[in-house]
Parts: structure tokens; sequence; C-alpha cells
């Protein structure tokens, strides 16, 4: 019999922490990859229903502002499509931490692909939306940034926001899906 040579410790430790690391993860349940994959599924969805309806609003009033009473009317209904959801989880699972997680999920889905739509309103009507009140403090900085083109100002702009935007969108969908799932709970002990 062939002895197999031994390693000192600290490289198996090290071989050890890379399987950990790197190595394979066990698989997650079916049923948390199935919800995992409908709640991306469906904040990709709304957000291309919401990116939609960004770009046909653009279209039909390009220097329309944004007030805060346009921002509730606009915003409101995505909030709330991401409470039922959240709810719908929460009641399916009965805990309020997969109103939470499912909160976020479809919030972070929701404002990745309604970002992407966005950056797409704003290629379109980039000369139209300039001549808006709201975008006056942005000219101002790219007059002063040094950037031959607005389109790639907008873009340099758009990626550097993205990281903040998705961030406070998981977090208001948590919030929301708190909210969600704490209703899905209550409902639940009632009936």
């Amino acid at each position: 019999m062939t002895e197999e040579p031994r390693r000192p410790f600290r490289a198996g430790f090290i071989a050890a922490l890379r399987r950990t690391l790197f190595g394979r993860a066990p698989a997650p349940p079916p049923h948390i990859t199935i919800a995992l994959s409908g709640t991306l599924r469906a904040g990709a969805i709304l957000g291309v229903i919401f990116g939609a309806c960004n770009i046909v609003f653009s279209w039909l009033y390009p220097l329309s502002d944004d007030t805060i009473a346009a921002l509730l009317r606009f915003y409101g209904p995505m909030f709330a499509a991401w409470a039922f959801a959240a709810f719908r989880a929460a009641r399916r699972d009965g805990r309020v931490g997969s109103g939470l997680a499912t909160g976020a999920v479809i919030a972070l889905a929701t404002f990745f692909v309604f970002g992407l739509m966005n950056l797409l309103r704003v290629n379109l009507f980039l000369y139209d939306l300039t001549a808006r009140a709201d975008w006056q403090r942005m000219m101002a900085v790219f007059r002063a940034s040094g950037f031959e083109s607005l389109r790639t100002f907008i873009l340099v702009e758009f990626v550097k926001e993205l990281p903040l935007k998705l961030a406070v969108a998981a977090g208001i969908g948590a919030i929301v899906g708190l909210l969600g799932g704490s209703i899905a709970a209550a409902d639940k002990r009632l009936t």
C-alpha cells in the first residue's frame, strides 16, 4: 500500500477553504429556486411595464416635470405590486421573512430592468428632456464636466448611479415586503 504524502496543516486548510468558497456548494431546495426565479421574472416584467409607461409618458409629455404628485402616481403602483408579491409569498410560506426577501428581490429585478428602460428613454428623448426644469442641474454638471458628448456623459452618470439606485430600490422593496408579509401573517392568524 502506498501511503499518501502528508501535507502540512496549512496546505490542507487552504485546500478545504478553497473547496468551501469556490467548490460545489449544496444546491438550494427546489422550492426556493423556483420561488426566486419566479420573483426575478415578475420583477423583470414589472420593470418592462413601468419602463414602457415611462417611455410613453415622455413621448406624450416631454416637458412634464417630476413633481411629488407625479412621482407618487408613478411609483405608488410599483410599490403596491411589490407589497402584493410579498404578501403572496408570506401567505404561501407562512413566514414574514419570505415577504421581506420577496419584496427586496422583486424590487431589485424591477429597478434593474426599469433602469435600462430609463436609459433607453433618455437616449430616445435626450434633447427634449434637456429643456425640462428638473434637468437644468444635470446640464450644468455636464457643461462643467469637460465631456464632449452629452450621451456619453449621461451613460457614465447612469453607470455611476446604478448601484445606489438598486440598493435604495432593494431597501424600499424590503420595507414594503415586510409590510406585505406582516399583513399576510396577521391575515393568516385571523383566519
